[in-house]
């Protein structure tokens, strides 16, 4: 099975870069899990129809592979210009999208609950528009205490149990999309293989009117999903 992870973040070593590797550490053990990074690199989508640009082959090629997707957010107002743009252009990808029917784990974290519940207001209708099957959590990260271990993981035990929840519920829900089937239960204290792990970064119009009204004008940085 097959797992895509991204983190919405430019920043590579920033606290929702290593929610995701702490996500990763949460799936069953054998799970490839396939780190796209290219996110710095999405270009603003300025007109439509439009060829997806190369920046984003990387995740294309990890979308079509996938059987499910773990999205790490930060706070509302963190939240940078590039997803808005690579959520655009993956729904537009000729074919049907890369998201729809995808399972997708939409992991948001900040200083407060409230924080983190505004990343999720404002991106789960985003992503079930464009045909994804979102479970979403949202999860406090105290700013300047330790929150991971040496290996990556979440210290609080609380914390790392929502996580895995969520992580768990996209191969032991309903698969009404039919595109996740996921046999395998995580075996309790079970590592993601370190084999089966890879970085990448850097391959239909959608009626975004419904798009546009499902975001209710949730803000990308300083630009709307559109």
């Amino acid at each position: 099975m097959r797992i895509a992870g991204f983190a919405a973040s430019l920043r590579a070593a920033s606290y929702v870069h290593r929610l995701l590797v702490a996500a990763g550490h949460e799936l069953p053990a054998g799970t490839r899990f396939e780190v796209w990074q290219g996110l710095d690199r999405v270009p603003p989508r300025t007109r439509r129809p439009s060829p997806v640009p190369p920046a984003l082959d990387g995740l294309v090629g990890t979308l079509a592979q996938a059987d499910g997707l773990i999205l790490t957010t930060p706070g509302h107002s963190l939240l940078p210009r590039q997803l808005g743009d690579a959520l655009d252009w993956m729904a537009d990808v000729p074919g049907g999208g890369m998201l729809r029917g995808l399972p997708v784990a939409l992991v948001s974290a900040g200083a407060s609950t409230i924080e983190s519940m505004w990343a999720q207001v404002g991106l789960h209708p985003v992503l079930s528009q464009v045909g994804a099957v979102v479970r979403g959590v949202e999860l406090t990260i105290a700013p300047g205490s330790p929150q991971f271990d040496a290996a990556g993981r979440l210290l609080a035990g609380e914390t790392r149990d929502r996580l895995r929840a969520v992580i768990c519920a996209l191969w032991t829900g309903p698969a009404s999309s039919g595109r996740l089937h996921l046999g395998a239960q995580r075996q309790p204290g079970g590592d993601v293989d370190p084999q089966g792990v890879q970085e990448t970064g850097g391959p239909h119009e959608k009626n975004h009117e419904q798009a546009d009204h499902a975001l209710g004008g949730f803000a990308f940085g300083q630009a709307h999903f559109r």
